[in-house]
Order: structure tokens, then sequence, then C-alpha cells
């Protein structure tokens, strides 16, 4: 996918960047990441994957699944 971005518009590119961080959003490891990190500062978010390595890639073309 950003082997692809380097043919994009600059227009196509903010887009591109705008549907991902869309995604982001829309996962609740963000959101409890900005909680951990930020408001509670406890350090200690309850993500999905505790590795990348182990993310599915169900779960990464999701994020993708845009293009």
């Amino acid at each position: 996918q950003f082997k692809r971005a380097k043919q994009l518009s600059l227009e196509e590119c903010y887009n591109f960047e705008s549907k991902l961080a869309d995604k982001f959003f829309e996962k609740s490891d963000f959101i409890d990441s900005v909680r951990a990190f930020l408001i509670d500062k406890d350090n200690n978010p309850k993500l999905l994957f505790k590795n990348a390595m182990k993310i599915p890639q169900e779960t990464i073309d999701w994020y993708f699944d845009f293009i």
C-alpha cells in the first residue's frame, strides 16, 4: 500500500492519510492508549494485541480495505 503512495498526488495522499486515521479512531486500542497515557496516566493500555507480530492479517487488511 505504501509503495503505491509514491505515485499519488498530494490531494490523494491527504485523502489516504485521512481514511487511515479514521480507521485508527475506530479501533479501541487507539482510544484506550490515549486514556492510559494521557488521561489516567497509568501507562497500562488494554491492547487487543500485545505483540505486533501476532496481529492477524485480517486485522491489517481491515485498516487498508478502502484502497
